[in-house]
């Protein structure tokens, strides 16, 4: 008998060296690495095949002893479906493992036939704990109640673990006062804040058997002195189901104070400039971002003083712009104060709330406190406008390739902001191109922000106008404090002039001269000034009704011209005698390509029309400075002649009654010389011809 035994046994053993794995070992198979892992399907070898574990039974004993036979302490998790987890491979035999726990080898223990043990999807597995790694360095532990953090790119950062029954555990639940209190055990500031697993260098699936719960102010200096209590009881001879394994353990980052931080003391982060980032507040020395629950603009406008521009309009923005910083996250509802004796806060909580400010005070320091708890939903980042000195309620639009379009901006408070497009459209455009001085045709409303984004703050959002109002500050509207909006979504218009196709205008100091506008499809645009020539401009004096005029050629520098136009004409030829300038030669473009050219052509032509009475417009010439200057002259002048007329019939008057005395005759004087008497009396008319 023992000489048949001893031949099955060498059977064995050959058939074993054939196909590589000896009777009995066990093997850990984690999707296509063998043994590369603590974890894995439980495979063992048997006729020279390696053969899954049934799953048929299989618990924490028989998980203790496949770790043990691996050579470590033992199993922390045992899985029932391992092949989900795991993947598997080989054969399965149709039977399974019974152990008591104290087995040295699965081979040890009992086994039992079961037909459905040959699939696949009956693989067991496991997660074994206790093996030395190569740092020589125990996933056992040995202080109960220790706390560490492993993975992160620094000592202050990583997934939380905690020292139980001999062995590191993890937490799948944590909430913030329990992170801040790990914080507090391991040294640093009482500050945590979660953060995602993907910010770690490296992390590995654990376990969690435990729930932990502190104080609401987090008053306890270690995890231990909190309320632990275990939903499984775990040790090396036990061990949790793979329901209970932990897939994303909490993982948070731990603050030290900052040299450069003085309490109370405010910054903006992130940003382009330096008035414009992340709000963050100093408190015991750690900068932290501020929650954006019940902000407003006083408060915004405190943080704004106390940074130095004092005269600034603040403009909150709630979408994240400036990222959430790596800091805690402190305040909700702000009302500075006493921040710093009991605020801590995580990723998504806030111990302190209700925080309000007035607008009147220099500093957060200033303000009111209440402490309370509350969810963070977004941080809040600020811009402090310097005011431009627009008109309150004014419109502009602007960024478009000619005037008649472009980005719509509003003056409110002193600064130049854009309008959001939802609700925008065309009544909306109507009432802000009517407010521009444009004619009541019909402009078209853009979206998307086709012309841009604005340096300045998004001010209104939902407009909704009637199309009576006579500006767009007598609409309906949200305000910029309680809407948000992404700088992708700016409305825009196209305005349109009213004019005929075909009319002209010179655009100058005065009606006579200036650059030539023509009218094509309601929109005043200009001509290409290359090869202007004189007969253009007489035909263009012609057309405005200066018919004897001299014209003035020359041509414009466009871009020094501040008045952006479409470029509707060029080539140009005119041989002088046209009545119009639609009866000359010359190029037209539609409205598409004309504002294409607004950036390309370099000079537009221009006339003045010298010397000349018009036959038509009168009334707008009657208007003209010149004209009015010449009348005031010939007034002036006439008045003179007056004076000087009143003063010459004085003299006239004079000389007369002088005249007459002479000429009475002397009744004692005979006058007997004819020659004598002639001599005088032309004397006396050449006098009075002098």
């Amino acid at each position: 008998m023992a000489a048949v035994v001893t031949l099955f046994l060498f059977l064995l053993f050959s058939v074993s060296l054939v196909y590589g794995c000896s009777y009995g070992s066990v093997r850990l198979y984690d999707n296509g690495s063998v043994n590369q892992t603590d974890r894995g399907t439980v495979q063992y070898c048997y006729s020279g095949y390696w053969n899954n574990a049934c799953n048929v039974g299989w618990d924490c004993p028989e998980a203790n002893v496949a770790c043990r036979q691996l050579g470590y302490l033992g199993a922390s998790t045992y899985y029932q479906n391992a092949q989900q987890y795991f993947g598997s491979t080989g054969y399965s035999r149709r039977y399974y493992y019974s152990c008591s726990g104290s087995e040295s080898s699965l081979t040890s223990c009992s086994s039992s036939y079961y037909y459905s043990c040959q699939s696949s999807s009956y693989a067991a597995g496991v997660q074994c704990i206790g093996e030395i790694d190569a740092n020589n360095n125990t996933a056992n532990c040995s202080e109960s109640g220790s706390v560490q953090l492993t993975g992160g790119a620094t000592d202050s950062e990583g997934v939380l673990h905690y020292c139980y029954n001999g062995a590191w555990v993890q937490f799948c639940s944590l909430g913030d006062k329990e992170a801040t209190v790990a914080c507090k055990q391991l040294g640093y500031e009482p500050f945590a804040r979660f953060i995602s697993l993907s910010d770690l260098d490296s992390w590995e699936q654990g376990y969690s058997p435990l729930t932990i719960s502190c104080s609401s102010y987090a008053t306890e200096s270690d995890l231990s002195s909190c309320s632990v209590s275990s939903s499984s009881s775990y040790s090396y001879s036990s061990c949790i189901s793979s329901s209970l394994s932990c897939a994303s353990p909490k993982a948070i980052r731990c603050y030290r104070q900052d040299s450069s931080c003085t309490d109370g003391s405010v910054r903006l982060v992130n940003g382009s400039v330096y008035q414009e980032g992340r709000v963050e507040v100093c408190v015991d020395g750690v900068w932290g971002s501020v929650c954006s629950s019940g902000w407003d603009t006083n408060d915004a406008r405190v943080v704004c003083k106390q940074l130095g521009y004092a005269d600034s309009v603040p403009v909150v923005s709630l979408n994240g712009k400036y990222g959430v910083g790596d800091g805690p996250i402190y305040f909700s509802d702000l009302s500075w104060g006493l921040v710093g004796e009991v605020a801590y806060d995580s990723t998504n909580q806030s111990l302190i709330q209700n925080i309000t400010c007035n607008g009147t005070t220099h500093s957060i320091s200033d303000c009111i406190i209440n402490e309370g708890s509350c969810t963070c939903q977004e941080v809040i980042s600020l811009t402090c406008y310097e005011p431009t000195g627009c008109e309150e309620g004014a419109v502009r639009i602007t960024d478009g390739l000619i005037e008649n379009e472009g980005r719509l901006e509003v003056c409110v408070d002193g600064v130049w902001g854009s309008v959001c497009d939802d609700g925008w459209d065309k009544t909306d455009a109507h009432v802000a191109c009517q407010q521009l001085g444009f004619s009541e045709l019909e402009p078209e409303a853009y979206y998307g922000s086709t012309f841009g984004v604005s340096t300045g703050p998004i001010m209104y959002s939902n407009v909704k106008c009637g199309g009576w109002e006579t500006s767009l500050d007598e609409c309906a509207k949200t305000n910029y404090v309680n809407f948000t909006c992404t700088g992708d979504r700016i409305a825009g218009a196209f305005c349109l002039d009213g004019c005929r196709n075909g009319d002209i205008r010179l655009s100058g100091y005065n009606q006579f001269e200036g650059v030539v506008q023509i009218c094509v499809d309601n929109v005043w645009g200009v001509i290409s000034g290359e090869s202007w020539t004189y007969d253009n401009s007489l035909v263009i004096c012609r057309q405005l009704g200066y018919d004897k005029s001299r014209p003035d050629v020359s041509a414009y520098d466009n871009q020094n011209d501040n008045q952006r136009r479409a470029v509707f004409l060029s080539n140009v030829t005119c041989n002088g005698i046209e009545s119009s300038l639609d009866d000359c030669d010359k190029v037209l473009y539609p409205l598409n390509v004309a504002k294409q050219l607004a950036d390309t052509t370099d000079e537009i032509a221009a006339v003045a029309c010298i010397m000349t009475t018009p036959t038509v417009n009168s009334a707008a010439k009657s208007e003209d400075p010149y004209f009015i200057a010449f009348c005031i002259l010939g007034a002036v002048v006439l008045v003179l002649l007056i004076v000087m007329c009143v003063i010459v019939g004085s003299k006239l008057r004079d000389i007369r009654k002088k005249r007459r005395l002479t000429s009475r005759p002397l009744p004692s004087i005979q006058l007997t010389n004819v020659d004598a008497r002639y001599e005088m009396v032309h004397f006396a008319f050449s006098t009075i011809s002098k």
